[in-house]
């Protein structure tokens, strides 16, 4: 499992190294460094050191983003079930095919520390590696450590007992998913006019051509359909001409402005926490402003998180879902032939289908349902301090949404159709995962 993820990692990375690429920042630290839990303590805290952990270990295992989704939704899955099950008068989400043992009769559990047992045990499986175990492992003995100053050593054990019991389950849940099984290559070939064709400068393979075949977690891609394509034209001035166009007139139009903002929403693997890690960043940074105030208690903190991932994992099912069926040519491809041979996008374009555009349904969802969970609000986004970029302030979740999905038009690798199919998918999955997890109005 940790080899396929890598070599799908590698050939997202391996189609970003056009001349437009910025290179990974390089530093003295450690592939690794050993992680530090919060000094603080609380057990709110302890829940921040995981979703820090998860995504950074997203970005070290070079995960391509839909694997990233899974993993960060099984990982939140599993300390959500952990906490809330430890939680006297809360309730855990409830998961189809998902069979979790009750607490034990009579033991008072301490539910941070079966939080972080259970997504321990589910890290371990996810990112397998030796580095990736070794950085679980620390933190987990950090939390136990600080645990056992305060508490019984019986309720220590007996919270990371049945944490573990917990984590088990959730990983019995994600090995009947189909991912394991998945094909990863598919024959290639133009049957019609239209269709997808690698894109230089690497003409990679076609990434994940089977993950829609994953089973989601809560809500799939019929519950959110979205309208088909404009049908394809080479003809100057049709619908998809002008489709097209826009990009081309997006290329010519463009400012350094608009460069920069291209650049900081690609969230590349390996570079970056991936488009799904980048929220989960946006969510943690967000979180921690309302546990400082005294807004969040560590079940909200594991319920949100839980809530999000799961509705990244299943909107980017979603959409992959739809960009196979529809397998469409990407901008630089139809530009090539019937405008400019020599056309570049200031992106490189992924491989894969271009509709619908999946950091525009990504954000979408992600940007739904953090407004529905923390309210709509101002924010300030620290994803970018990995590649050297400003913090970035936005009036809402909506606003940075938006413009994370307008990158990928300005970036020269999406048509606006692809925007707002993606937009319209991502907000109509949020629902669905709200009304299901019963976090609706």
């Amino acid at each position: 499992m940790v080899f396929r993820c890598l070599l799908v990692g590698f050939l997202v990375v391996s189609c970003s190294t056009g001349p437009e690429a910025q290179a990974p920042t390089t530093t003295a630290e450690p592939l690794y460094p050993a992680p530090i839990a919060r000094v603080a303590g609380a057990p709110t805290d302890l829940a921040l050191d995981w979703l820090d952990l998860h995504i950074d270990l997203v970005r070290r295992e070079n995960l391509a983003p839909p694997v990233a989704t899974r993993s960060l939704a099984y990982l939140a899955l599993g300390f959500e079930q952990a906490v809330a099950r430890s939680t006297p008068g809360a309730q855990a989400f409830d998961i189809e095919g998902l069979e979790v043992p009750n607490p034990p009769d009579g033991v008072a559990l301490t539910p941070a520390l079966a939080g972080a047992a259970a997504t321990a045990t589910v890290s371990r499986t996810l990112f397998a590696s030796p580095e990736a175990v070794r950085s679980v492992d620390l933190l987990e003995q950090q939390h136990v450590a600080a645990a056992a100053a305060d508490l019984e050593d019986s309720k220590v054990s007996a919270s990371v007992d049945y944490g573990r019991l917990v984590g088990e389950a959730v990983l019995r849940l994600s090995a009947t998913d189909g991912f394991d099984s998945l094909p990863q290559f598919r024959e290639e070939s133009a049957e019609r006019p239209g269709q997808w064709v690698p894109t230089p400068p690497n003409f990679a393979y076609p990434l994940e051509p089977f993950w829609g075949d994953v089973r989601p977690i809560v809500g799939s891609d019929a519950d959110c359909p979205v309208p088909d394509p404009v049908s394809y034209d080479e003809t100057p001035g049709s619908e998809f001409w002008n489709q097209a166009m826009a990009v081309f007139d997006a290329k010519a139009a463009l400012t350094d402005a608009d460069r920069v903002t291209a650049r900081y929403w690609r969230d590349l693997p390996g570079t970056s926490f991936t488009p799904a890690g980048h929220w989960v960043h946006i969510a943690g940074r967000a979180m921690e402003a309302d546990i400082a105030v005294g807004k969040m208690d560590l079940a909200s903190v594991a319920q949100s998180y839980a809530a999000l991932a799961i509705a990244q994992h299943d909107a980017f099912l979603a959409n992959w879902t739809v960009k196979y069926r529809t397998d469409l040519l990407r901008p630089i491809t139809y530009i090539r032939l019937v405008r400019d041979p020599a056309w570049d996008s200031l992106l490189t374009t992924p491989p894969f289908p271009a509709y619908p555009s999946g950091h525009s349904t990504g954000s979408a969802a992600s940007a739904t349902m953090l407004t529905a969970l923390l309210g709509d609000r101002e924010f300030t986004d620290t994803a970018g301090d990995l590649n050297e970029y400003k913090p970035r302030t936005y009036p809402s979740f909506a606003a940075a949404a938006a413009e994370a999905s307008n990158s990928r038009l300005i970036g020269g690798i999406h048509y606006p159709m692809d925007l707002s199919a993606g937009a319209e998918q991502g907000r109509c999955m949020a629902g669905v995962v709200l009304e299901r997890l019963g976090l609706g109005d």
